[in-house]
C-alpha cells in the first residue's frame, strides 16, 4: 500500500541521515527555504527492534535527545519507530515501513513515503511560504 495524500496545511517529515533518499529531501527542505514551517525529525541512523514483542528490525527514535548524536525523539504522535507512525496512519498496513516519510500533523497520517514525489510536493505546493521561491529544481 503505497500513500499517496494531499497535505494540509501541517507538514512534517521525519528523515534518516543514513538514507540517501531521505537525505535529499532534507537537502530540498533547505534549499528551498521550507525549515522555517516544516519540521523535521531524524531516526536513529541504524535498524533495531521495533518492538518488544518481535524480531522486525527497522528505524527508530532514540528516548532521549542524547541517545543518539544527530537524531532526535519524536515529538508528535508517541511512535517510538517508523513502523509504528505507519501503523498510527493505517492499523491494516502490511508493507514495509520507509523514510523518507512527509506525515500531516493535522490529520495524523503519511502523506506520502516517495522520495520524488516528496520534492515535487516540497517544490510546488509550499512556495507561498518558501523563503527562497525562485529555486525550481
Amino acid at each position: 500500500m503505497a500513500f499517496r495524500r494531499i497535505l494540509s496545511t501541517s507538514g512534517y517529515l521525519y528523515v534518516s541521515y543514513a538514507c540517501p533518499w531521505a537525505s535529499r529531501c532534507l537537502a530540498f527542505l533547505k534549499l528551498k527555504g521550507l525549515d522555517h514551517a516544516i519540521g523535521v525529525t531524524v531516526v536513529k541512523p541504524i535498524f533495531e527492534r521495533t518492538k518488544e514483542s518481535d524480531e522486525h528490525l527497522g528505524w527508530v527514535f532514540p528516548a532521549a535527545d542524547d541517545e543518539e548524536p544527530g537524531a532526535e525523539p519524536n515529538p508528535l504522535n508517541g511512535a517510538r519507530s517508523v513502523r509504528e507512525l505507519y501503523e498510527i496512519a493505517s492499523s491494516n498496513y502490511a508493507g514495509k515501513p520507509t523514510i523518507p516519510v512527509l506525515w500531516d500533523k493535522q490529520l495524523k497520517t503519511v502523506v506520502n513515503n516517495e522520495s520524488s514525489e516528496i520534492i515535487r510536493m516540497l517544490n510546488a505546493e509550499f512556495n507561498g511560504i518558501a523563503r527562497n521561491l525562485g529555486l525550481d529544481l
